[in-house]
């Protein structure tokens, strides 16, 4: 999680195709597993990933992952009391 999601909130993914820079996604990384990032950009079938905090890592460690990976688009959030 992140200060976007913080730790003990709760998140909705819904499956979308309609994908647009800056939306949060839930992606099944091959080398990370299941994580959540922001789409910050589109190169033909590749999308490249930002992360949601300053510890995050860098777009170029998570590298450019295609379009199947990505698993959902935040459309609500929690945050905790």
């Amino acid at each position: 999680m992140s200060p976007r999601l913080p730790a003990g909130g709760y998140a909705v993914f819904y499956a979308s195709r309609h994908l647009r820079r800056g939306d949060i996604v839930l992606v099944a990384h091959p080398k990370y597993g299941k994580i959540v990032k922001a789409i910050a950009g589109f190169d033909g079938p590749n999308i490249s990933l930002n992360g949601l905090s300053d510890e995050s890592l860098s777009p170029g460690e998570l590298g450019q992952i295609t379009r199947d990976k990505v698993l959902g688009r935040l459309v609500f959030d929690l945050k905790p009391n």
